[in-house]
């Protein structure tokens, strides 16, 4: 929860740094750097306690450098390298994807469906929660075989459960 809210913290300060028509961008070389680090060898250097900051820096350097970076991602990193809060990269990433789909009007909807679940549901799904949330939808299907058949949509902070074992259980409650 601490990380959680220290990265809400420092994406909103860069955020408040860049603003307008760069946001976007700023937010896409974040989260792309960021898993660039995050799932190459130099996370593990970065992380390290025995490198000194300035090779940490040296090396976000190289990889912003490679990776075509503007100068306020780039010094976003240098920021977290000095205030020694480098660990909360992975939540920063997070929080930014989040702030990201915000700015664009996206809402991201992961769905658990069996087999049986089709395009017109998923277009159905779409269409609902576009209408719910007037964001754009962006889904992501995940096929599940252990299911009795229905979906469970995750979006945000709420679980739109239409689920067979959802109505079953329903039912059992109803005849208690």
């Amino acid at each position: 929860m601490k990380d959680r809210v220290l990265a809400s913290r420092y994406v909103l300060a860069l955020e408040n740094v860049v603003g307008g028509s760069e946001l976007e961008s700023t937010f896409e070389q974040l989260i792309s750097i960021s898993d660039a680090i995050i799932t190459s060898n130099a996370w593990a250097a970065i992380q390290s306690p025995v490198l000194d900051v300035e090779k940490k820096k040296s090396l976000i350097n190289a990889i912003c450098s490679k990776l075509k970076a503007s100068n306020a991602v780039e010094n976003f990193f240098y920021v977290l390298l000095d205030k020694n809060r480098i660990q909360l990269l992975q939540s920063i990433s997070k929080q930014a994807s989040e702030r990201l789909a915000d700015v664009k009007k996206e809402v991201l909807v992961l769905v658990e469906a069996d087999e049986g679940f089709s395009e017109k549901d998923e277009n159905a799904l779409s269409q609902y929660v576009a209408k719910k949330t007037n964001k754009t939808v962006k889904l992501e299907l995940n096929r599940v075989s252990d299911s009795l058949g229905g979906f469970k949509a995750y979006v945000d902070n709420v679980v739109y459960d239409g689920s067979v074992e959802s109505a079953i259980d329903k039912l059992k409650l109803s005849f208690n």
